[in-house]
């Protein structure tokens, strides 16, 4: 009898063994769904604290971070372990709860201050917190630890970057990159780095590693089946299919750059969107609604100033001038949303209702540009989200179904003295007519609007109003307001 419970147990060991190395592997993978079933049949048969801890992770990685708290609660109530906090404060992290992330980790580092993967994560924890010299410091210690880990000289670079010091940051990208020269994530985000540092010419080369990380481009290359002309040269002889690239308003600005390709490859033509086609006829770009069969290359839209090795960002080419009436009311037109179906629009759309001060002032005309005000909800989020909510309750100019594609747009405009605009397609077809603006972002808005400029060299008559990490947009809009108005005596002196 006692034989045959020994084997028994063997048994359940060696299973438990090939079990974990299963488990393993496909966290190697990165294949949280098959790693998960596994590890829930494990911990049917034995409880391991290694298996919590992947566990938690697994959850994490899966969204299903109620469970991944549990799992790592069930580990500090019987073990205590550093590692435990320091899942904790990564789930927490997920969920944005900065507070709560900040105070797992720093628990995590006062148990076990010598593990780099704790120090690197309180580092991080610490940046959320604004607690810049700490970070650093901490990020430092754990490179000190472990010397060639690319993430933890990534962090490094990018806390420098976050914190202003661009030359320092500079200089810590190049290192990452000796780690790994193909690291797609470092050269992205050097390249909006040396973007903000204006050094154009060196930046064009790292951002042509989007390619291998954007799905959207992916799966439009897949779709028309030609090579991307990745080569750079001088003179082009084979007939290139330019493919638009993210939104509208990222192929309006990049627009300036076709002409001066076109000449260097004359065979060339843009597969214009529609909204954009006739406006990209006008201004003497050779345009296209399909891709041709005749064609042997593609490339995009957004790869082309790679191609010329531009060391500047040119004026936008636009035949059409602003033409509004100056009267006794100021006539603003609002665009208080941007699309749904961008990554960040919840990061950068703001609500009608913080527009208060403009809509209620007796001696402005307002005029909405805003497309489409439909309600809207992101993914993984119960929250349904109402931008334009009392839109009917305010007297607004709908310009609306006239706003077709960039010429109508265009029209519309001269209806208007001055545009306020969150990040959006709006905003760019005025800095095209060179309409007076204000671009209303965030605190992380898109490399194109830079981290503290007051304007960019993409836009020369759009003022960039930011809304800082310790305020809001309702108070950023509310100061807007009373610039705007100090200005307004009643014509505009912008």
């Amino acid at each position: 009898m006692q034989n045959d419970i020994t084997e028994e147990t063997v048994d359940l060991d060696d299973l438990c063994e090939r079990a974990l190395k299963e488990i393993i592997s496909y966290l190697s993978k990165k294949d949280y769904t098959n790693a998960e079933i596994l590890i829930d049949q494990y911990l049917k048969v034995r409880q391991d604290w290694k298996i919590h801890q992947y566990a938690a992770m697994t959850k994490m990685y899966l969204k299903k971070f109620k469970e991944a708290k549990n799992h790592c609660l069930h580990n500090i109530k019987n073990y205590n372990f550093a590692e435990d906090f320091n899942n904790l404060s990564l789930i927490e992290k997920a969920l944005k709860n900065k507070r709560l992330s900040y105070k797992y980790a720093k628990k995590a580092y006062d148990l076990k201050s010598n593990s780099h993967a704790i120090v690197a994560n309180y580092a991080v924890a610490c940046k959320m917190k604004n607690k810049n010299k700490q970070a650093i410091k901490l990020v430092d210690d754990a490179i000190s630890i472990d010397p060639k880990n690319l993430l933890y000289n990534f962090n490094k670079a990018a806390m420098l970057a976050e914190c202003g010091k661009l030359t320092a940051a500079k200089i810590q990208f190049e290192k990452t990159l000796q780690i790994n020269p193909i690291d797609i994530t470092t050269h992205l985000d050097f390249f909006y780095l040396l973007m903000n540092m204006k050094k154009y010419k060196d930046a064009w080369h790292h951002y042509e590693f989007r390619y291998q990380k954007s799905g959207q481009l992916q799966d439009l290359i897949k779709k028309i089946g030609l090579p991307v002309m990745q080569i750079k040269k001088k003179y082009y002889d084979e007939e290139i299919c330019i493919i638009p690239e993210q939104g509208l308003g990222d192929n309006l600005m990049f627009l300036r750059f076709v002409q001066d390709f076109q000449k260097v490859a004359p065979n060339s033509y843009y597969m214009a969107p529609k909204q954009i086609y006739e406006f990209a006829e006008k201004i003497g770009i050779k345009v296209h609604i399909e891709c041709k069969k005749s064609s042997s290359h593609i490339v995009s839209i957004m790869s082309i100033p790679y191609h010329l090795s531009a060391i500047k960002i040119p004026a936008p080419i636009c035949p059409y001038a602003h033409k509004s009436n100056i009267s006794q009311k100021l006539k603003v037109g609002l665009c208080w949303a941007g699309s749904p179906f961008h990554p960040m629009d919840n990061t950068r759309s703001t609500y009608l209702r913080w527009y208060e001060d403009f809509l209620a002032d007796p001696e402005m005309e307002i005029y909405s540009f805003q497309k489409d005000r439909r309600p809207r909800q992101y993914a993984n989020d119960k929250i349904i989200y109402d931008y334009s909510e009392g839109f009917d309750n305010y007297k607004i100019i709908d310009m609306s179904p006239k706003l077709n594609d960039v010429i109508s747009t265009i029209d519309s405009f001269n209806s208007i003295d001055l545009f306020i605009s969150v990040d959006t397609f709006p905003i760019h077809i005025a800095g095209l007519c060179k309409i007076p603006s204000y671009v209303i972002v965030g605190d992380h808005p898109d490399w194109r609007w830079g981290k503290k400029l007051k304007t960019s060299d993409w836009y020369q008559d759009i003022k960039i109003v930011r809304k800082h990490t310790n305020s809001s947009y309702k108070k950023t809009i509310n100061s807007l307001y009373k610039k705007i108005k100090s200005k307004h005596k009643p014509a505009l002196n912008f």
